[in-house]
Formats: C-alpha cells, sequence, structure tokens
C-alpha cells in the first residue's frame, strides 16, 4: 500500500474510532469486519474506551472484530 493511502486507512479507522465512541453506549458491542489488522489495533491502543473481545477469521485477510465499550 502506498504512503498516501496508508494514511487516508489510518485516518478512515481514527475517525471510525472517534464517531464510534461518541454514538455509543457504555457497555455497547461494535462489530466490524476489515481486512486492516494492524491499523484497527493501533486505534485500539489509541481508543482505551475499547477492547477487543473476539476476532474471527473470514477468508484470506478478512476478519470480523467484536469490540466492548468500556464503562
Amino acid at each position: 500500500m502506498e504512503h498516501k493511502e496508508r494514511e487516508e486507512v489510518d485516518q478512515f479507522y481514527r475517525r471510525f474510532f472517534d464517531k464510534t465512541g461518541e454514538i455509543t453506549a457504555d457497555q455497547a458491542m461494535v462489530f466490524a469486519l476489515s481486512t486492516e489488522e494492524g491499523i484497527l489495533k493501533k486505534q485500539l491502543r489509541l481508543h482505551e474506551e475499547f477492547q477487543l473481545v473476539r476476532q474471527i477469521p473470514m477468508r484470506g485477510r478478512e476478519q470480523i472484530y467484536i469490540l466492548k465499550k468500556r464503562g
């Protein structure tokens, strides 16, 4: 992936976590389908209000991430 593309993907996930944190109640479960494991886990580290509950392999690099909002 090119550097500019990587930045855009990183920015998308940052906005996703920011907005999800705003619109979800404490203890909410979030389901995300993604091929970007590294970026998703980076945003989890930066958004401490979420914890990874489960990671389910799908096909290829696709995985389902089940997240829970702490609180």
